[in-house]
């Protein structure tokens, strides 16, 4: 067995160690979802919370049963942040695997509503494997696409319901047809309610702001 697969195993025993404690310490139901390190373990294991609350106490032992294969798909979360709107603001996106990939960048004047796009933009063109799962805060990036609110303003012009300009027609034009390519799905989430993923993407995002601001350029 080579050393990435040494490392490999002994992540996922540590992460069998965690379920298998919270069940040994009586984890109530509603917690599974939500604890940081069960979200970890799982992100390890390649399986949803709900699936390692089932697991047998004595996982850590015998490891994941052959019913349990590895169910979660690549997800992206992506943010946007912006300080002022028009302001400073930056983009971050972060995959939810066991070494999650990221990026970020930002621009010293923007909108909020231009660095949500940009983030699922950039994220879709850097992470290339499909299927995977766009998870946004942002109801203009998520319901323009499941909405299909661009398909309106195509057929318009890029005129939206009041015939005035799309906003921010630049990224859409390159961001719808990779939203909307085979295997792509995008999904709302609420912004600050305690999902990990979501804070480091915020944090990515932030980041990338007050670099942007500080250097006064595009980061």
């Amino acid at each position: 067995m080579n050393e990435p697969d040494d490392l490999r195993a002994t992540a996922e025993q540590l992460a069998l160690d965690t379920i298998s404690m919270a069940k040994a310490g009586g984890m109530p139901d509603d917690y599974w979802p939500r604890d940081p390190r069960i979200a970890r373990a799982c992100l390890v294991l390649g399986i949803t919370p709900e699936e390692a609350r089932e697991l047998p106490a004595d996982a850590y032992l015998t490891g994941l049963p052959r019913a349990v294969t590895p169910s979660v798909p690549l997800e992206v979360w992506t943010d946007g942040a912006c300080s002022g709107n028009p302001g400073p603001g930056g983009w971050g996106w972060i995959t939810n695997e066991a070494e999650p990939r990221k990026g970020s960048g930002g621009d010293p004047a923007t909108t909020n509503q231009r660095m949500e796009i940009a983030a699922a933009l950039n994220a879709l063109k850097s992470v290339t494997e499909r299927p995977i799962v766009v998870v946004s805060d942002s109801t203009y990036v998520v319901n323009c696409i499941t909405k299909k609110w661009y398909v309106g303003w195509q057929r318009n012009g890029w005129k939206n319901s009041k015939k005035e300009p799309v906003a921010n027609r630049d990224l859409w034009e390159e961001f719808v047809p990779l939203a909307t390519a085979a295997g792509v799905t995008l999904r709302w989430v609420k912004g600050h309610a305690g999902h990990p993923l979501n804070e480091a993407a915020d944090q990515l995002a932030v980041a990338a702001r007050d670099a942007a601001k500080a250097q006064g350029a595009p980061v």
